[in-house]
């Protein structure tokens, strides 16, 4: 896992289109993709590897992620997001309110230590989303 610290804040939803979300909220996308869309996939084959076609499940999701930002500390990813994500806040909550809709923040974290975010900026997030995610791996 060589991915640095980010967080990811995320849209799923069986009916979910991309470019709906996109104008809702009036923020471009890190990445995603609607329910069923074809991509295309690497397979082994005996010692070649081939190119194939595949199905994405049948749920979109749309993802916005900070971890192109090259912020040291995990607050900073977390003040970056509330600043993006406050912007569309109005949008976010009709979001919240669709029965079919998920909508995520996930914290990844690599390394040898936890890390700190004020009680105030978790509390912004969280007013963002159904529900938080942490994921932790070692460096």
């Amino acid at each position: 896992m060589n991915e640095p610290i980010h967080i990811q804040f995320g849209v799923k939803a069986d009916s979910l289109q991309m470019e709906q979300i996109t104008k809702l909220l009036g923020i471009k996308p890190t990445s995603g993709w609607n329910p069923g869309e074809i991509y295309l996939s690497k397979n082994k084959k005996g010692e070649q590897i081939v190119q194939v076609k595949r199905n994405r499940p049948p749920f979109g999701v749309w993802h916005f992620s900070t971890k192109e930002k090259q912020f040291p500390e995990m607050a900073g990813h977390a003040l970056y997001l509330l600043e993006v994500l406050e912007t569309a806040r109005e949008s976010i909550e009709e979001l919240l309110r669709l029965p079919d809709h998920e909508v995520v923040i996930s914290f990844w974290y690599v390394g040898p230590v936890g890390f700190d975010v004020s009680a105030s900026v978790l509390s912004r997030l969280a007013s963002l989303c159904h529900r938080t995610t942490f994921r932790f791996f070692e460096s």
